[in-house]
């Protein structure tokens, strides 16, 4: 039986649809593979980089992502603990240092400031390196709020620079944009990315920027959660 000259068009339209969404199909599947410093470089990286991202799943019990530091995968971070929550960063072979509540309580009851969340460092020896505290606060430039800021050992503001509370901005006591900080969620996901880009010429601790990006997501999951 002959073909109709209809039908071969429709056949031959249907060949060239099926072939550009294949095309179009595996050009998506193409995952760009993110570079990986080396593992005696990942610190330097971490310390050095402007920005600093991790990923994450509201499905998922706990968190374990690598650290991105510029684009380039250097460490991981791992959430352990369920009363004593611990984030430990590792980074050059080796546990480096954790976020987690502190251990002393003066730091919630520093005099005149009015505080609430508070994330303490460690080193792996459980030594305090310093603390991420939201508190309310005003100066010439920033008005009466609820800022992130960042504190030394003894509960010393150590950094100029802060957030607010809801980690937006990175600023400076006069109120000056020195970074962005991001939470971004996939389309019909569950998963996550967080984000600390500083801009060129401004640079922010490490710790700092672990803090921040754990806030981000416990902000992204509060306002994710149904």
């Amino acid at each position: 039986r002959r073909m109709s000259k209809h039908m071969k068009r429709y056949k031959r339209n249907l060949a060239l649809l099926l072939t550009a969404v294949t095309a179009v199909l595996s050009a998506g599947c193409e995952i760009e593979e993110v570079p990986r410093a080396a593992v005696e470089e990942e610190r330097q990286v971490l310390e050095e980089a402007s920005s600093l991202a991790y990923t994450g799943d509201l499905e998922d019990i706990t968190l374990t992502s690598d650290l991105t530091a510029d684009g380039v995968i250097a460490g991981s971070i791992k959430e352990t603990g369920f009363w004593n929550t611990k984030y430990t960063v590792t980074a050059g072979g080796e546990d480096w240092f954790y976020l987690g509540d502190p251990k002393d309580n003066f730091i919630y009851n520093l005099e005149g400031v009015n505080s609430g969340t508070t994330y303490a460092y460690y080193d792996m020896d459980d030594n305090c390196l310093g603390y991420a505290q939201t508190r309310i606060m005003e100066t010439d430039g920033l008005e009466h709020d609820w800022y992130i800021v960042f504190l030394d050992a003894d509960g010393n503001i150590r950094a100029d620079y802060l957030t607010d509370e809801r980690c937006h901005y990175v600023m400076d006591f006069d109120g000056n944009v020195l970074g962005t900080c991001s939470a971004t969620g996939e389309t019909f996901s569950d998963k996550y990315e967080v984000k600390v880009q500083m801009n060129e010429g401004e640079q922010m601790d490490l710790m700092d920027k672990v803090a921040i990006c754990r806030q981000l997501a416990h902000w992204y999951a509060f306002d994710h959660s149904y």
